[in-house]
């Protein structure tokens, strides 16, 4: 029986897919390798192979010589000045964006299984100069018969004012679902940007 050309384009493009998903989950490794340890991502040179590049784009070379599929790419990337790649930082960002999310998803369904939490805020200024606060929420987390006390940073809440900052944490708590009702605690870094504008 012979095998159509449908077939054999079928299979051609999930050989395709599958390359490009080995890829795309050593990015993915890398970018939490040096998430994990603190390591930058960014160089002075966003080119591979460059003595000048950054940590991510010495990894990813690092790990081409055990992996021939990422060995052809890193050399049509090395060979191509125009080639849009999967080491650029636009890339990077938004795989970071992406883990955040499901991190911060993670952390959210933990809390509202607890029911029960607390929240932390810590107002301060960015390195260029914008107010923010950063979030963070305290919960009781039981698994099985294991109790523990997890602390969770969720979010930075850039602010726009210095003063009456309780409307921007009622909105972000709702925009996760995580009711107002159930907070059992409050604490405040920074207190004097709590104030309200007759205080």
């Amino acid at each position: 029986m012979g095998v159509t050309i449908d077939c054999e384009f079928e299979k051609s493009i999930e050989k395709e897919k599958e390359k490009w998903r080995n890829i795309l989950r050593i990015i993915i490794d890398v970018i939490l390798f040096c998430s994990k340890n603190n390591l930058t991502l960014r160089g002075s040179t966003e080119k591979i192979g460059d003595l000048n590049s950054d940590i991510f784009l010495q990894l990813i070379e690092l790990i081409s010589h055990y992996s021939p599929i990422l060995t052809q790419y890193v050399q049509v990337v090395k060979q191509s000045n125009f080639c849009t790649s999967y080491f650029s930082p636009t890339i990077q960002n938004e795989i970071i964006v992406l883990l955040g999310q499901t991190i911060r998803n993670k952390i959210i369904t933990s809390i509202k299984e607890a029911k029960y939490y607390g929240i932390m805020f810590d107002y301060t200024p960015d390195i260029s100069h914008k107010e923010q606060m950063s979030q963070i929420i305290r919960y009781v987390q039981i698994d099985n018969t294991e109790i523990s006390i997890e602390e969770s940073f969720v979010d930075f809440i850039q602010s726009r004012e210095k003063t009456g900052l309780v409307s921007e944490i009622l909105k972000k708590l709702e925009e996760y679902g995580i009711e107002l009702k159930n907070c059992r605690a409050q604490g405040y870094d920074n207190g004097a940007n709590m104030a309200g504008k007759y205080v």
